[in-house]
């Protein structure tokens, strides 16, 4: 067996608790507002998702997609709105051929991903690109949100309000298709609140 395998392995082992030392690290330095560390642990987890997930891409593809979406926010958040696309585009890429393969494990962080996508296309004045991106986000959760609204209900309304504001922006009547059953759902949701 090759080193390289051996490490894999190895890393395998201790998958959580390689994700859990990144993400927390990442976490605190980014409340910290020290965005640059943060940088640099969100770029170390790519690097080290991308080597594992060449070895053993069923196992480390998603923990790949999952960081460069979290690289690609950084990356945004630090106005580095260029190299934030290349990653949101390549988090997109995996997520869509995970989401292919087995849409309820990975439809809704796909849908997360167009989030962060659609937002940037926005954000560098591609407003066709980021409200195709948006709306099938949309599309991707509405079936969940009506199904378990409280498992999506934030994701939902905040993909449905970057949708409705790019459309403004483009001077553009959101698709009434894909906007009405949200809406209905969340008014749904409203009014069994106010009930109690």
């Amino acid at each position: 067996m090759s080193k390289r395998v051996l490490v894999v392995e190895d890393q395998e082992d201790n998958r959580q608790i390689l994700r859990d030392l990144l993400g927390s690290a990442g976490f605190r330095m980014i409340e910290a507002h020290d965005g640059e560390e943060a940088l640099t642990v969100g770029e170390e987890a790519v690097r080290l998702y991308r080597a594992l997930a060449a070895a053993r891409p069923d196992a480390f593809t998603p923990d790949l997609a999952l960081s460069l979406n979290n690289l690609g926010a950084l990356l945004r958040d630090l106005g580095r709105r260029e190299e934030a696309l290349t990653a949101a585009e390549e988090a997109v890429r995996h997520y869509r051929a995970l989401a292919a393969a087995r849409p309820d494990a990975f439809g809704v962080e796909l849908a997360r991903s167009l989030w962060v996508l659609g937002d940037l296309y926005g954000e560098t004045g591609n407003l066709d690109f980021a409200i195709g991106t948006l709306a099938e986000g949309v599309s991707l959760l509405t079936p969940i949100f009506v199904a378990v609204p409280a498992a999506v209900a934030g994701m939902t309304a905040g993909l449905l309000q970057s949708y409705l504001k790019l459309c403004e922006v483009a001077g553009r009547e959101p698709d009434e298709g894909l906007v009405t059953p949200v809406i209905a759902e969340f008014e749904r949701l409203n009014a069994t609140e106010e009930r109690k």
